[in-house]
């Protein structure tokens, strides 16, 4: 989507209720872990500690969404001889990411955790 962010955030926070039950899921490295009086719990970060860990929780996701993407394939004329170019689009090093938490209730209904316009720079 090419716009300014405030676009791009409106947009995105509006889809966010009801997208979620179509996007990819990907979870919290087994790496994280959550340890209580009730033992040791795999792939979890507490919600306070999810955004300062952000980047190494999601940068597997970018990596595995990036191999999903289509080579791109042209022809490189810069040099004055046409050679074929083949080029994997990468993400940015710092992309525009909005994450939307899951709740999932006793009864496996999952509620998306809304909250107000936010976008760290």
């Amino acid at each position: 989507m090419e716009s300014d962010d405030n676009v791009i955030s409106t947009v995105l926070q509006a889809l966010a209720p009801t997208d979620f039950r179509i996007a990819r899921v990907f979870k919290v490295p087994e790496r994280f872990k959550i340890t209580s009086e009730h033992g040791t719990m795999s792939g979890a970060v507490p919600i306070g500690a999810f955004q300062q860990n952000i980047q190494a929780i999601i940068e597997g996701a970018y990596r595995e969404l990036e191999c999903d993407y289509a080579k791109v394939q042209g022809i490189d004329m810069s040099s004055g001889t046409p050679k074929p170019v083949n080029v994997v689009p990468r993400f940015p090093e710092d992309p525009y990411t909005i994450i939307t938490s899951l709740i999932e209730t006793f009864d496996g209904q999952l509620l998306p955790q809304m909250t107000g316009s936010q976008h760290d720079t």
